[in-house]
């Protein structure tokens, strides 16, 4: 018989209710909400109310008192670098922290970065977390707030919090949940998503324009197919595709875009994407595709994307959907580069030819939520004042430039605008980390605070000319017209309980619906729906509506 793994948010959940129950903050005044209270939101001491008010030069107020103050920090294991803990940036962080602070000892916690969530779930229910954890599974830091295991932040960012509040924004809605603001989420700066890719070689050889519409995207891959630019024969694949096991619809998801109706608000926040009105209309079109031979016949196997990538660096693939910068890459497994190695003169052009007619002619599509890792204070903490003092200071304007950058003319130099990196040896000790978001926080990539000085500071994370010029022009198409995903300010239980099974259960409706044949498509697709709502989505549909009209009624 297979043996099933308990998913990481049911770990979580039931080792933090362990700690709960064994005498930590949850067993006593803070007892652990049920599931339909707000978790309680007293810190274990250091209150704002009993801190001074006296500003420092940010405008912020000072904290009276001694504190000491332990922060996560990713431990990336990178050959050559120094360790997370005594790097550049920690260190410098250190000596100027202590300067504004000196009454606040700051320590940090290297924790492994490949096995984060598994130590985080270790270390919360122990109660020997930092005063500052940090994470990118939203299901998990639901599932620590619903068992009381998260400290309420508001009280302290409105004392100690300017630049916080300044710079976060919006930002700050993501980490508010039942109404209190229980995590803060780094500011993504970088939103693009998903990125349509065609071959420009081939187009020009069958004099053929980059689509602009779903037709010409149609015809286009027919004529790869028929025409055979490649002179590949049956090995010519028009569009690729691979199973992602991680979000079933990312090698479709601008094509389900196009065909998306227009929905009311509720059913756009608590329907799977799957019933959107129109979305099986667009998985029509995807095996139409697949049932005139447009599309690799053994995508279903791949789910890691290592086939898919290796097909479209031999030059196989005529077009593609991914992220943004997939194709993209310094290194040697960069697909772009091997796709001009393997075949001389191979020429990749973004496309964004996915209209949506319903929507006004616009290429509707997802963009990233505006918003990094999380960042909390366990409920244990008795530095929650200092914690948020801290990720002010790092938030400042200055700091934020400093550590993503450095020195000038020593880790980078200023041209039109932009801080363009210079080359330190990898055996300096004042070498930075490329990881510059390990010790920012609050900030998911360096801010410029101009959209296009931002894209041209992003392409220039290639270093050859021809990939930062393809880089920005995918990045205009990928952020335009793009909408974000509807969230809830409170745990979904159901979803946290059947999220495992559901994700998987998605990539079978995609593939059996894609792969199935022409007159039994709709048989496929109607019933996969029926499983897939017995299988707890209509579970989570109920209990998302019962939320939503308590959110907006």
């Amino acid at each position: 018989m297979k043996k099933t793994r308990m998913p990481a948010v049911l770990l979580a959940a039931a080792l933090l209710f362990s700690a709960c129950q064994s005498g930590g903050p949850s067993a006593s005044s803070n007892a652990a909400p049920s599931s339909s209270a707000p978790a309680s939101s007293a810190p274990a001491s250091s209150s704002a109310a009993e801190s001074s008010s006296q500003p420092d030069e940010s405008g912020a107020p000072t904290l009276e008192g001694e504190h000491e103050l332990t922060v996560e920090i990713f431990e990336r294991g990178v050959a050559g670098q120094l360790p997370a803990d005594k790097s550049f940036h920690t260190d410098w962080i250190r000596e100027n922290f202590a300067k504004e602070h000196p009454n606040i000892k700051l320590n940090y916690m290297p924790v492994p970065r490949a096995q984060e969530l598994e130590k985080l779930n270790i270390l919360m229910a122990s109660k020997e977390a930092p005063d500052i954890c940090v994470l990118y599974n939203t299901e998990t830091l639901y599932s620590y707030v619903d068992q009381g295991g998260v400290a309420e932040l508001g009280e302290a960012i409105e004392k100690y919090g300017p630049n916080l509040q300044a710079y976060l924004g919006d930002s700050m809605e993501y980490g508010i949940f039942n109404g209190k603001q229980y995590a803060l989420s780094a500011k993504r700066v970088n939103q693009a998503k998903h990125g349509s890719y065609i071959r420009k070689d081939w187009l020009d050889k069958l004099g053929l324009s980059v689509p602009a519409n779903m037709e010409e995207f149609h015809e286009a891959l027919l004529a790869f197919k028929e025409k055979d630019p490649g002179g590949l024969g049956s090995e010519t694949i028009p569009f690729a595709m691979n199973a992602d096991f991680s979000e079933s619809t990312w090698p479709i998801s601008p094509i389900l875009d196009s065909f998306t109706e227009e929905m009311s608000d509720e059913d756009f926040y608590c329907l799977p994407r799957y019933m959107w009105p129109g979305v099986k209309e667009g998985v029509r079109f995807v095996n139409q595709l697949f049932n005139e031979g447009l599309i690799n016949v053994d995508f279903p196997l791949d789910n890691d994307k290592a086939v898919y990538k290796e097909l479209i660096a031999q030059g196989k693939v005529g077009a593609f959907i991914n992220n943004t910068a997939f194709p993209l890459g310094n290194g040697t497994d960069a697909a772009i580069t091997n796709l001009q190695k393997n075949v001389p003169g191979a020429e990749l052009i973004p496309m964004d030819p996915f209209i949506n007619e319903a929507r006004g002619g616009k290429t509707w599509k997802q963009v990233y939520d505006p918003t990094g890792i999380y960042i909390f204070v366990p409920s244990f903490s008795k530095s929650v004042d200092a914690a948020v003092v801290y990720l002010d200071w790092i938030t400042r304007s200055d700091n934020l430039f400093f550590l993503h950058n450095g020195v000038e003319g020593e880790h980078y130099e200023m041209k039109d605008g932009i801080p363009v990196p210079l080359v330190v040896p990898d055996d300096n000790p004042r070498k930075m980390s490329p990881a510059t978001i390990d010790v920012t926080l609050t900030t998911n990539g360096q801010d410029l605070g101009d959209p296009e000085l931002n894209r041209k500071l992003f392409s220039l994370s290639y270093t050859d000319p021809a990939q930062q010029a393809l880089y920005e022009q995918e990045y205009v198409l990928s952020t335009k017209d793009g909408y974000l995903l509807p969230r809830f300010d409170r745990p979904i239980q159901s979803q946290l309980k059947y999220n495992s099974v559901l994700k998987n259960f998605e990539t079978e409706i995609l593939v059996k619906s894609v792969t199935a044949p022409a007159d039994q498509f709709d048989a496929t697709f109607d019933g996969l729906i029926q499983e897939y709502l017995t299988l707890g989505a209509q579970e989570v549909i109920d209990e998302k509506r019962v939320a939503y009209q308590e959110m907006k009624g």
